[in-house]
């Protein structure tokens, strides 16, 4: 992938392209971690923690609290391999990962995010990552735009939708978004996104399709 340096605002040149692994499973489940002022979603299929979407907390949680949500998770997500969906670049949805990095310990058997790094915490967060996972790691980089940028399907399979931002305006708008499909309902990850996002890429189409 792209080499060290730190440059502000450096973007991740996506080489390869994402596509989500062929799976398929009866019972879809979503665990929502208690990890404060943050985002940290679990998606289970038949009981196996296979997608991780956002590893944060709060912007101000102390080295010790950031250690102890790392220590009530790591074995399960060490044994489990999941793949790390970051939405976006905001401290409270990756700072986590910072811990990890504090450690030199990864779990994740793949991380999709999107490829522009807007800070020094997020440059060495990337490169901690992708040291780790070699060439599990996959950035979206949508061109930059002026407004809200609509949302567009990236990949899917049978259990989980991805949509990815068709351009960049702010780092809250321009987000990767997960759908969890369940055999009734759809659960819908939408970090920080926009309700008209969501609404327009998500929503309507779920109503047209009743």
């Amino acid at each position: 992938m792209a080499k060290k340096d730190n440059i502000r605002n450096k973007e991740v040149i996506d080489e390869t392209g994402y596509k989500l692994p062929t799976i398929s499973g009866k019972e879809i489940r979503v665990e929502v971690r208690d990890v404060g002022q943050g985002n940290c979603n679990e998606i289970y299929i038949d009981g196996n923690l296979k997608y991780v979407y956002d590893f944060g907390t709060n912007i101000y949680a102390t080295k010790e609290e950031v250690d102890n949500l790392i220590n009530e998770v790591y074995s399960i997500y060490e044994e489990a391999k999941p793949i790390l969906i970051l939405s976006h670049w905001d401290l409270d949805h990756y700072h986590l990962l910072k811990g990890l990095e504090a450690k030199n310990k990864n779990p994740f058997s793949a991380f999709v995010f999107i490829g522009e790094l807007p800070n020094k915490t997020s440059q060495d967060v990337y490169e901690f990552m992708n040291e780790k996972l070699v060439k599990e790691v996959y950035s979206i980089t949508p061109k930059r735009m002026k407004g809200v940028p609509n949302l567009t399907t990236l990949t899917s399979n049978a259990v989980l939708t991805i949509y990815s931002p068709d351009g960049r305006s702010s780092r809250n708008n321009s987000e990767l978004v997960c759908v969890a499909h369940r055999r009734d309902t759809d659960i819908i990850l939408s970090g920080d996104s926009y309700y008209e996002q969501i609404h327009n890429a998500i929503l309507s189409n779920s109503v047209k399709n009743k």
